[in-house]
């Protein structure tokens, strides 16, 4: 997980704000940086749209987690 580094995984794996989008458009690919919810399905539409290889970077919160998954015999 860690390369055999020492440390915290958690600290290791977190990137600052980093605008990826702007990254893409530096190296000539189209970038779309989504910040609310409601402009995910237009840059998606605009993505899937174009003509070359596009980065959609969306912004989240790093700390929400996804919810646990379900396996049978959970007891859940």
């Amino acid at each position: 997980m860690q390369g055999n580094k020492p440390g915290d995984p958690a600290e290791m794996l977190r990137f600052g704000p980093t605008d990826f989008a702007a990254i893409a458009r530096s190296f000539g690919v189209k970038g779309l940086r989504v910040e609310q919810p409601g402009a995910i399905g237009p840059a998606l539409r605009e993505a899937l749209a174009a003509d070359g290889p596009v980065v959609v970077d969306v912004v989240t919160n790093i700390d929400t987690r996804a919810p646990e998954p379900w396996l049978p015999g959970d007891g859940a």
